[in-house]
């Protein structure tokens, strides 16, 4: 999972960085300021590694996002904000992405119960680049050269 150096959430501006003594002087592996809109983390380090990180940024997100939703109950509730992040942690580190559009277009394509013809001379067409409206695009097919 990537941590973000900023982000915006109802138009403000957040911003996030990383500090080397903020587990030892604060005894924090986060903290979120509203005021100042900013997320502060605890550096990768001996006993703090980066799924640790991970998760304290979630963590922290969260009470950014209840805080804007003036959900201040749930905010104060650090069981649920630290549950809902590991969750969401959890998520995010098991999640499975198509590589690429062309990549989904192509595994979706194979389920596909039809093929493209020539209409002059009835070949199958080899460079047919086929598209499916699922996707929001438009079906482009190239003569094979038979004229």
């Amino acid at each position: 999972m990537e941590i973000p150096k900023k982000f915006s959430l109802f138009g403000s501006e957040y911003t996030v960085g990383i500090e080397k003594d903020l587990i030892n002087v604060k005894g924090l592996e986060g903290i979120h300021s509203y005021r100042k809109k900013h997320i502060r983390l605890q550096e990768v380090c001996s006993g703090h590694n980066k799924e640790t990180q991970e998760h304290a940024f979630l963590h922290e997100l969260i009470h950014a996002i209840l805080t804007q939703m003036s959900e201040f109950n749930l905010n104060e509730n650090e069981k649920f904000v630290d549950i809902f992040a590991g969750l969401l942690h959890q998520s995010q580190k098991t999640s499975e992405y198509t590589e690429t559009l062309t990549d989904g277009i192509e595994e979706h394509m194979k389920s596909q119960p039809y093929c493209i013809v020539c209409s002059s001379c009835g070949n199958y067409l080899p460079f047919t680049r086929e598209v499916d409206s699922e996707f929001g695009l438009s079906l482009n097919v190239e003569r094979c050269g038979c004229e």
